[in-house]
């Protein structure tokens, strides 16, 4: 609800500057100031950045619960994203790679990736350094005018392997933690941030 709400004001926000173009003291149309911007394709402008830089908050995300992400894009359709955060099963290493499309301000994401996991103490009982499969199924960006970003997106997680960890949410009947192999579970994950654009 709340990135909805950042986008459509974003949008709205712009819609007021181009009217304010288009009016004889703004000088030109908004039409002229956006002729660069194509209405919707593959990639964006170069005039938009190539780098990223996003704290994000999330659910059994890439990044665990909380972490920051820097992304490159050496090819306008292509991103490659690193980032590192705090999670239930410890710290989380993770690089994706993501498609984009849409406009150069608003643009549609998606991504597969992989995270390697280092335990901490404190949380469930894990061995090992478990790896994860994430992929995010949808997500959505908006970078606006003065290098300032919101991003979403939400998909699933899978184990891969390399270890275990506790999944005991009560107690069981005979009092043994649940230890599950990594492998075996599968989970939805959702994230989301605000970053800068360069």
């Amino acid at each position: 609800m709340l990135l909805t709400l950042l986008f459509a004001s974003a949008a709205s926000a712009d819609e007021e500057r181009n009217v304010a173009a288009a009016s004889p003291q703004g000088g030109k149309r908004a039409s002229d100031s956006n002729a660069s911007e194509p209405a919707f394709s593959f990639g964006f402008g170069p005039s938009h950045g190539n780098i990223s830089l996003r704290a994000e908050v999330g659910f059994a995300s890439a990044i665990g619960l909380l972490g920051g992400t820097a992304t490159l894009s050496l090819v306008p359709w292509l991103q490659t994203e690193i980032g590192v955060g705090y999670g239930i099963s410890g710290t989380q290493y993770s690089l994706m790679q993501k498609i984009a499309f849409g406009t150069p301000r608003m643009r549609i994401l998606g991504g597969i990736g992989v995270a390697y996991t280092v335990p901490h103490s404190g949380g469930p009982a894990v061995t090992g350094n478990p790896i994860w499969l994430n992929v995010d199924i949808a997500g959505i960006e908006y970078r606006f005018r003065y290098h300032f970003l919101v991003f979403g997106a939400w998909g699933f997680a899978h184990g891969l392997g390399n270890g275990t960890i506790d999944t005991t949410i009560t107690e069981t009947a005979d009092g043994k933690p649940n230890i599950s192999p990594v492998e075996k579970l599968w989970f939805p994950q959702a994230r989301m941030g605000i970053g800068v654009w360069f």
